[in-house]
């Protein structure tokens, strides 16, 4: 056997004969699907597309002329279609997913005029870009802030067909990250995500979903892995981001404890 050969079969086994740490959790040898998938990142790629789309920031927009083009020739949706002027140049009419002008202009003085608790997200005033009407320089909790609880409000001036299921897909991320997930939340969640999916599909044009859609559909799939498992793991809510202390030699005094002492 070849010395490449050899390195080839030594790095295929200890790929192989690695064994993942989710592993150790007690409902993983349940699971249908055995991935990890990043809830905060797939929630990021759905700000990007809404933000971007809404606002209709130049360059980053998912409702541009080569989208309009690529409808007139997939989709029946004749209110996006390119408009043609007397003297020959297209132009993008306005869509019912996006701000006006001076809409986006009141978001953005709304944003800046924004007060919120101290350390509970970053300080939007910094974020807000006038010139481009956008937000910038946003990190990922950030995201999902902006996704879980602001979103119904900053896009309240849109009609409500749009943002019916702009709301809807916010209160799914909302309960997808709680503390506390129930089984008749989960099976809520499963049965609601691939509808909300679908009307956004009606609203939206094709090129606003990438990767943000297969990333929902995925965590769709676990939902209900998550519902197949043993009766017995299925009847007390999963509790999660509790601290765990019963390894740490000594429990750090509280302020009140030391005020006391």
């Amino acid at each position: 056997m070849s010395l490449r050969s050899k390195l080839k079969d030594s790095l295929k086994m200890s790929i192989i004969g690695q064994r993942s740490i989710f592993w150790d959790l007690p409902y993983w040898k349940h699971q249908l699907l055995w991935h990890k998938l990043d809830v905060m990142h797939i929630e990021k790629n759905f700000y990007e597309n809404i933000i971007n789309t809404v606002m209709d920031v130049p360059g980053k927009s998912k409702d541009n002329a080569r989208t309009r083009l690529d409808i007139e020739e997939l989709c029946v949706r004749e209110e996006l279609h390119l408009r043609t002027r007397e003297n020959g140049n297209s132009y993008k009419s306005k869509a019912k997913f996006a701000l006006s002008a001076q809409q986006r202009r009141s978001w953005c003085e709304w944003f800046c005029a924004l007060s919120l608790p101290d350390g509970y997200c970053s300080n939007f005033n910094n974020k807000v870009d006038s010139s481009m009407t956008k937000l910038q320089n946003m990190n990922n909790h950030d995201y999902d802030v902006f996704m879980e609880a602001f979103l119904p409000i900053a896009f309240s001036a849109l009609s409500d067909d749009v943002l019916e299921h702009l709301v809807a897909l916010s209160e799914f991320f909302k309960n997808l990250c709680a503390n506390i997930l129930c089984e008749d939340l989960l099976m809520d969640m499963h049965s609601k995500i691939a509808l909300i999916l679908c009307k956004l599909e009606t609203i939206f044009p094709p090129a606003f979903w990438n990767g943000a859609s297969a990333g929902a559909f995925s965590i769709g799939s676990l939902l209900r892995c998550s519902m197949q498992q043993p009766q017995s793991t299925q009847q007390q809510p999963i509790q999660l981001n509790q601290p765990c202390t019963e390894h740490l030699p000594h429990s750090r005094p509280t302020h009140a404890q030391r005020t006391h002492s």
